[in-house]
């Protein structure tokens, strides 16, 4: 009996090892999203979904500066000061979303005056609107979009942002300083960004007493415009999957 008792001591042995053995050995657990080994990339849907969006905005600005530079032909191919007015204050609703234009009910590129929150007589605004989406969705395509919003559009992102109306305000200050294209363009030129010297020169036009200088300040605003187009056209070569 001694070897048969010996037998079942060894396989009782060799089963408690088994399950010690066992009970040692992690679980092969694939980790549930949100927990700290989930990967962190978004998903691939989840990244097309938020490129859209932000494509979709830069379009809009597309949208407003080609809106903006016909206003600007129809002022350098009128006859008469009236007409040119005209084109001028389409370009100005395109490039000012200020409720105080004539026909504006927002999307222009530039904001009036400084957005507080809750305040429904601020109309919204292509530049901050695009910033906030564009700073949302990172990688390559948000971080290039947020930088052309800087440069060459607003020059100075900081001071728009914290007073919109004093850099609209320096901007008709520059436009009213002279009615002599030499001096307007030395004016002019000292503020910063393409965007804000281009409204400017409209400011220019939209006041100008005779054709001639109202069609110089279009001519000149639609060069500052040009740039933000190239800057623009950049952007479609981006490949939002990357990293900056």
């Amino acid at each position: 009996m001694q070897p048969v008792m010996a037998l079942r001591a060894t396989v009782l042995c060799m089963a408690l090892l088994a399950l010690l053995t066992a009970g040692c050995t992690e679980p092969d657990v694939t980790p549930e999203d949100g927990s700290a080994e989930a990967d962190a990339t978004p998903p691939p849907t989840e990244v097309a979904e938020e490129d859209e969006e932000l494509r979709a905005q830069i379009e809009l600005i597309n949208t407003a500066v080609t809106t903006a530079q016909e206003g600007l032909a129809d002022v350098q191919d009128a006859d008469t000061l009236t007409a040119a007015h005209g084109g001028a204050e389409q370009t100005l609703t395109a490039l000012l979303a200020d409720a105080d234009l004539p026909s504006s009910n927002g999307g222009g590129l530039l904001p009036a005056r400084t957005t507080e929150r809750g305040d429904a007589t601020v109309l919204s605004d292509l530049l901050t609107e695009t910033l906030t989406i564009a700073q949302d969705r990172g990688g390559a395509l948000g971080t290039q979009t947020a930088e052309l919003l800087r440069d060459p559009i607003a020059g100075d992102l900081g001071a728009w942002q914290r007073d919109a109306g004093g850099m609209v305000e320096l901007a008709r200050t520059s436009a009213a300083s002279s009615t002599d294209v030499a001096t307007l363009e030395r004016a002019i030129l000292d503020l910063v960004g393409e965007g804000t010297r281009a409204l400017a020169w409209t400011f220019v036009a939209v006041d100008a007493g005779d054709l001639d200088l109202a069609q110089a300040a279009a001519e000149r605003a639609s060069a500052h415009l040009n740039v933000i187009e190239v800057a623009l056209a950049e952007l479609d070569d981006i490949d939002g999957t990357t990293e900056p």
